[in-house]
């Protein structure tokens, strides 16, 4: 689990499971917009132009991120049993 999308790219990339707080799953046909909208963050930091930052988790996020990451746990523990 990451908050940091450009290490998230880098970990698809090498076929590690990413779950952001939010409970979304990063995949590698992600990366290309991610590691994008984070050039034109920069470029409009550059600017001055002002970023907003993320919004508080919500109830939902925190239930989404729950549902992924219990599934996700099960998974690994049924792909351990089958060994």
């Amino acid at each position: 689990m990451t908050q940091d999308l450009a290490l998230a790219t880098l970990l698809t990339a090498k076929d590690v499971t990413v779950i952001t707080p939010r409970g979304e799953r990063i995949t590698d046909a992600d990366a290309d917009e991610i590691l994008l909208r984070k050039h034109m963050r920069i470029q409009n930091q550059r600017q001055g132009k002002r970023i907003k930052g993320p919004s508080k988790l919500t109830a939902a996020d925190r239930s989404r991120f729950l549902t992924i990451f219990s599934s996700f746990c099960r998974k690994m523990q049924e792909s351990d049993e089958s060994c």
